[in-house]
């Protein structure tokens, strides 16, 4: 699961190294489900522990499944006044920042990132008109 946090029109940028392959790549905070985990928790798990987010400084709105059949990614949106104290909080992670919805595809997103981007950004855009 991963955490997409979001301030008014604005997403939160999480930078870190895949050491697998050598390249920078920008995901959100996440990681596997422990298994007595859903993806709710597991997204604010994670966001605690590489971005120093706290879960009362964020409300779930939303949550997006790239589904593949025998595995999914799910993106858990959430919504946050301020930047929520975000920071890197671990060697996961390299940079933090945020950035505009429409500068995200931007960026060198990992490659499910990218391609569920499009599918993605339309429900973020959904949960900051409801």
């Amino acid at each position: 699961a991963v955490q997409l946090a979001l301030r008014e029109n604005i997403s939160h940028r999480h930078h870190r190294m895949i050491e697998f392959t050598g390249v920078h790549q920008v995901l959100g905070e996440g990681g596997a489900l422990d298994s007595h985990e859903d993806s709710v928790t597991a997204a604010g798990r994670e966001a605690a522990e590489e971005a120093g987010i706290n879960s009362d400084d964020y409300v779930v709105r939303d949550v997006f499944s790239d589904d593949h059949g025998p595995w999914r990614y799910d993106t858990v949106i959430a919504h946050t006044h301020g930047d929520a104290g975000a920071f890197a909080a671990n060697s996961e992670s390299e940079d933090m920042q945020w950035v505009t919805l429409g500068e995200v595809e931007n960026f060198s997103l990992h490659a499910g990132l990218a391609g569920a981007w499009s599918q993605l950004h339309e429900r973020v855009l959904a949960t900051l008109n409801s």
